[in-house]
């Protein structure tokens, strides 16, 4: 039975793995707050990543978890990396821009994320929105920069293939 807290507490009292990525990953993604809750009294740690590189913010900013993203950034607010990347070189605020989750976005830029981070491939945030035809992400974006001089510089960053993101917008 999916989000049995019950059945959780008891498999963790008798020794049960919170060592891989499954549990917290799957509490992130269902959405459930109890059983996440009940993995922090386990001493869960928030940087597990799964096959894909993603730790258990990557999975909250994919699947729009406003809520869960709230709780896990309270939780270990001072040793949380926001700047983590997973596989694709997606920090969880990039992961978010990909799906157009401004509101994760808004809670991560609150919390000091870094809107001028890169993926793998040289791209930023602008070249993600721009390309996954992001609009409203990418007008939050476009607020956040203007916000800050030193981040001007995003608007000729050229990604690895030398594309600004005037070329990902044609």
């Amino acid at each position: 039975e999916y989000g049995n807290i019950n059945l959780v507490q008891i498999l963790l009292i008798y020794g049960a793995s919170i060592d891989n990525y499954m549990p917290i990953h799957m509490a992130v993604k269902s959405g459930n707050v109890d059983i996440i809750q009940l993995l922090f009294k386990y001493h869960i740690q928030l940087t597990l990543t799964n096959l894909y590189g993603e730790t258990p913010l990557h999975i909250a900013c994919k699947y729009n978890r406003i809520d869960i993203l709230q709780v896990l950034i309270n939780y270990q607010n001072e040793n949380l990396d926001l700047e983590v990347k997973d596989y694709q070189g997606y920090t969880p605020l990039l992961t978010a821009s990909y799906f157009d989750h401004q509101d994760c976005m808004r809670i991560l830029l609150i919390n000091n994320a870094n809107i001028t981070a890169i993926d793998k491939y040289g791209k930023t945030i602008l070249h993600i929105c721009i390309e996954r035809h992001c609009q409203n992400a990418l007008k939050n974006c476009l607020q956040w920069i203007k916000e800050d001089v030193r981040n001007y510089k995003m608007f000729i960053k050229s990604d690895r293939h030398g594309n600004t993101i005037l070329h990902a917008g044609i």
